[in-house]
């Protein structure tokens, strides 16, 4: 086989062929040929990251669909120069949840994730419009109970109801001050809502509270201490510090 090329008449220009031409065009396999990886910047972190993991995500799944009408010269996300760079996340968020999809992390094994991981998971998963990823985080940081002031800020940073009420309820019951992280996880608007339903069953601890039902019980003379709370020596009612703290919470709940 010659090792000059064929050259036209002129010389020149090569000869092209044609059979080469009308040999059909590779095609990538459905599910074995993986588009690559994509540089992501979030503060002053890079990481390149399978864009499979990222097309979980709608955001990122609008992104890559509309890549073309939004970056047109096609390098974005492809160097260290030119990355994708996302607000709203921290590295420890986003390394958070790369780790979800590492089977090889420190997420195996004994060394489980904890509430901060999942706590971070819902906030992206919440932003990034992933239910899947925010149900399994809802279900983790169930199974971890936390203090109740970290799901009433959940509660109301990421939407979860469900958890709020029952927070409120186990925050009043606690007979320990409120400490200045509680306070900030809390708000102090929702906190001034709870203080005096928390003073009313601190009374009853000490067992001065008026009983409601027939107005008297009001000093200590007047009421019976009992393990969860405090009895009316005049009607026999037992006031249970969890049966009030759920009924007082209920009542600012629909106010």
């Amino acid at each position: 086989m010659p090792l000059t090329e064929d050259l036209n008449k002129d010389g020149l220009t090569p000869l092209v062929n044609h059979e080469d031409q009308n040999r059909t065009k590779p095609r990538r396999h459905s599910q074995f040929y993986s588009p690559g990886l994509v540089v992501i910047q979030i503060e002053d972190i890079l990481y390149r990251v399978d864009i499979k993991i990222l097309k979980h995500f709608q955001v990122f799944r609008d992104m890559f669909e509309h890549a073309s009408e939004f970056n047109p010269d096609k390098t974005e996300g492809q160097l260290d120069e030119n990355p994708i760079k996302l607000d709203g996340a921290t590295p420890f968020q986003f390394e958070s949840l790369l780790k979800l999809f590492d089977f090889s992390s420190v997420f195996n094994g004994s060394d489980e994730p904890a509430y901060e991981h999942w706590a971070a998971i819902l906030h992206l998963a919440t932003m990034w419009d992933n239910h899947e990823f925010r149900e399994r985080a809802i279900q983790e940081i169930e199974r971890l109970k936390p203090e109740p002031a970290k799901f009433i800020h959940l509660s109301q940073k990421y939407d979860v109801p469900k958890w709020m009420e029952p927070a409120c309820i186990e925050l009043c019951k606690k007979t320990e001050p409120i400490t200045a992280d509680e306070v900030s996880l809390i708000g102090v608007p929702l906190l001034l809502e709870l203080c005096p339903i928390r003073e009313r069953l601190a009374a009853l601890s000490n067992a001065i509270v008026q009983c409601r039902p027939c107005g008297i019980g009001q000093y200590l003379s007047d009421t019976r201490r009992t393990s969860s709370g405090a009895a009316c020596l005049q009607c026999g009612r037992v006031i249970d510090r969890s049966t009030e703290a759920e009924a007082a919470v209920k009542r600012l709940m629909n106010k």
